[in-house]
């Protein structure tokens, strides 16, 4: 069994990492557009606001929409992090896990949590 999985699962097990980085980064991606207040309002100043095409934002879901940008910049650069430590076959283990795990890991947590964040907001 172990002559069967040989090299593959090894290859395999090196992009763990990677996808992890790379499902982090998908998440903050809805997380860029800001979220519209009108539903919040009466129903005859929404229709309002909604025939003048005019929109409803939070100044602190705004600044948090910047903050997603940055983020997301930096996942992708987290990811092809994790992508070339896997290319060159990292041995560098982080509490048993190996690096590029081990950043991908925290890479996609970082997503959930900023993700938990604009729900919040």
């Amino acid at each position: 069994m172990n002559s069967f999985c040989g090299s593959r699962c090894k290859a395999t097990r090196a992009r763990f990492g990677p996808a992890l980085a790379s499902a982090g980064a998908g998440l903050v991606v809805p997380l860029v557009a800001p979220k519209s207040r009108i539903a919040e309002l009466p129903d005859d100043v929404a229709h309002e606001l909604k025939r003048l095409n005019v929109t409803v934002r939070s100044k602190r879901d705004e600044v948090f929409c910047l903050v997603c940008v940055l983020l997301l910049l930096s996942s992708l650069a987290v990811w092809e992090w994790c992508m070339i430590l896997a290319e060159k076959k990292d041995l560098t283990l982080i509490f048993g896990f190996s690096r590029p795990l081990v950043i991908g890991l925290i890479s996609y947590f970082v997503a959930v949590i900023a993700a938990e964040i604009k729900e919040a907001l």
